[in-house]
């Protein structure tokens, strides 16, 4: 007496990948490199117009502290080595006034801190004295306009300040 089995199934042994596989395989590779690439080149424009932003809105934090008390406006002061800047008052231009967010020295230093994506950036007055006073009125203490420089990598940016308004204007 033979015996059958009862239930006959056949197993298929797939060896290779099919050819919709390899191709949704390559799609998400490509989409990956597509996303990833961009993040991985340099963003030295962005550093710059990043800080040129900064930069110009501290210029008119400046102005503010000194229309806030004429008596001891407001200065803009670069480092000498072109690393940063500080906001100070006329009376004492060597030491930074404190914030009044974190009672912290109103101090900034490319790269570290608040602008620590700023790496590589520097900065120049085009004055002597590397700062920007402030009078009374938020015009510039001096009769000629001002030119704040800002410089990486990818270039350079200038801010300039009017005299007679005291308008921060970013060229």
């Amino acid at each position: 007496m033979s015996h059958k089995p009862m239930n006959t199934t056949t197993i298929t042994i797939r060896r290779a990948f099919t050819l919709v596989e390899i191709l949704i395989t390559v799609v998400v590779m490509a989409i990956v490199v597509g996303v990833a690439v961009p993040s991985l080149s340099s963003n030295d424009r962005a550093r710059l117009v990043g800080a040129v932003g900064m930069v110009a809105s501290d210029l008119e934090f400046a102005q503010s502290v000194a229309l806030a008390d004429p008596s001891d406006p407001g200065v803009f002061k670069a480092r000498p080595d072109g690393t940063g800047y500080w906001i100070a008052t006329a009376s004492d231009t060597a030491t930074p006034i404190l914030s009044a967010y974190s009672n912290d020295p109103y101090s900034i230093t490319f790269g570290t801190g608040i602008a620590a994506e700023l790496t590589g950036v520097t900065i120049g007055v085009a004055q002597a004295s590397d700062e920007v006073q402030f009078d009374g009125f938020g015009r510039i203490a001096g009769m000629a306009d001002i030119t704040v420089t800002v410089t990486n990598a990818s270039g350079s940016m200038d801010i300039i300040v009017k005299a007679t308004t005291g308008v921060v204007n970013i060229q």
